[in-house]
Parts: structure tokens; C-alpha cells; sequence
């Protein structure tokens, strides 16, 4: 059997660092502050005692039932980011998040990399395809967990952009496109918690969007890099405090 494991625990090591960077605890109970301050007599030569506390394993489901909705809102258009050519996308994804809990839960979305959009052969665009690759599913292990534990997680679908953006050769070329679509997912959601409305109305006031991690594998960091920059330049930019590249290649210019 082959053996997965380095491949698992660094997505587990690459996500745990996002949420370190996101600087959250999720959707958690308060709780008093019982923290005490040192009296200016206190003994400040005495070393603190050695814990024997183990951490929790962060792999473990967290205390939150999960609740999954799929999602489409539509089509957009996204621009090459080489030619200038524009292309039609699907706004299509899954949002996990606790259930039964009052929130605001901060939010994770996640963009998968460069992959095959049908089961039924290469070339076959994901819009004629009766068999499409649901390669946003790739994460939902993760998501579930991080769900578990306090946080929305948004998975969104780039099957369109990887049909268009000319193959793994051409560079960044769908970059731009990855951004397009990352931060037009980020609209709607944000829209729903303001407003409620796309079948999500329950989330309305539950995400927390001053708190936004974003992730993506391979193209898919290409375009949460980019997200960055593009993000800068809208009218009302979204609070992205937290980016995780995983293994992107090396052709997009710096956020």
C-alpha cells in the first residue's frame, strides 16, 4: 500500500498554519479572565513550573456538529491573465460550518489546484461533461474537521478556469482568473451574512469577515496569491488576514 502519510501531514501542518497566522479560536464559549498579575514582591528568580500537558491532537473532530450546503450562484466572467481573453466560470461550491451555534465563525476558503474536470476523458470542457471531476471536494476531510471546530469553510469549484487557462505549461495564465473568482465568492458570502438571501439565509450574521484564511494547492496558490493583490484593488476590499500557498508553483509575481 502506498503510503500517504507526508503528503496528509503536511496539508494538516500547511492548514494548522493558516489558522496560527488567522490568529482565531473559532466559535468558542467566553469565558472569565482568571489570569492574575504578579505582585512587584513576587519571587521573579523562581522559574515557572514544567507542564506535562499534551497538546490536542488538531487531526480530532472539535465539539461542533457540521452542517454542509452546496451552492451555486451562477456564472461570472474571469479575465486571462496573459491574453486579456475573458471566459465564463461557475460560482459553485460547498460551505461547511457548526451547527446549532450562534457564530460569527471565521472563515476559510480553500482553492484547489490544476486537475482533469471529467471523468469521461481529457479535453472534454466541465460544461459538457456528464461526468465532471469534483475536484473541490479534495479538502472536505479538512474542512470538515476545521468546521468541527468553529470555523466556515468555503471550498469553491475552478473546474471552468482550469478548462481555459491553456494548460499546465502556460504559467499563471488563469491567476488572475483564480482571484476573480475567490474574491467574487467572498461577495456573496459576504452579502448573505449581511442580508441573507441564496437558500443560506441561516448564515445571515453567523460569519465573522473581518477574520478571512484563504488556501490554495498548487494553481490554486498561484491564485490565492494574486487574490491578494486583486483583492487591494477593489472598491471594498475584503480583510484577508491569513494566505497559505501549498506547493505553488513559481511563476506568479509576488502578492
Amino acid at each position: 500500500m502506498k503510503n500517504t502519510w507526508p503528503r496528509t501531514a503536511g496539508r494538516w501542518c500547511g492548514l494548522c498554519a493558516l489558522v496560527l497566522l488567522l490568529g482565531l479560536t473559532g466559535c468558542n464559549d467566553s469565558s472569565d479572565d482568571d489570569s492574575v498579575t504578579d505582585s512587584p514582591s513576587a519571587d521573579r528568580t523562581t522559574p515557572d513550573p514544567v507542564s506535562t500537558e499534551v497538546a490536542a491532537d488538531p487531526s480530532e473532530p472539535g465539539a461542533f456538529e457540521v452542517v454542509e450546503n452546496e451552492y451555486n450562484f451562477g456564472r461570472m466572467n474571469v479575465m486571462d491573465w496573459k491574453n486579456g481573453d475573458s471566459y465564463g466560470s461557475d460560482i459553485h461550491g460547498y460551505i461547511q460550518y457548526p451547527q446549532d451555534a450562534a457564530g460569527p465563525f471565521p472563515v476559510l476558503l480553500f482553492l484547489h489546484g490544476r486537475h482533469g474536470t471529467c471523468y469521461d476523458g481529457w479535453g472534454i470542457d466541465d460544461d459538457d461533461c456528464q461526468n465532471p471531476i469534483p475536484s473541490f471536494r479534495g479538502y472536505e476531510y479538512i474542512s470538515r474537521n476545521l468546521a468541527s471546530h468553529g470555523y466556515a469553510v468555503i471550498s469553491i469549484d475552478a473546474n471552468d478556469i482550469n478548462d481555459n487557462d491553456s494548460g499546465p505549461s502556460n504559467g499563471d495564465s488563469g491567476s488572475l482568473a483564480r482571484a476573480q473568482l475567490v474574491v467574487r465568492h467572498l461577495d456573496e458570502f459576504r452579502n448573505i451574512n449581511q442580508m441573507g438571501g441564496q437558500g443560506l439565509s441561516d448564515l445571515m450574521g453567523k460569519l465573522d469577515m473581518s477574520e478571512i484564511g484563504i488556501m490554495g494547492h498548487s494553481r490554486g496558490g498561484e491564485g490565492v496569491n494574486m487574490t491578494v493583490r486583486y483583492n487591494r484593488e477593489q472598491l471594498n476590499p475584503h480583510n484577508i488576514t491569513a494566505v497559505y500557498r501549498s506547493r505553488p508553483p513559481t511563476t506568479t509575481p509576488r502578492a
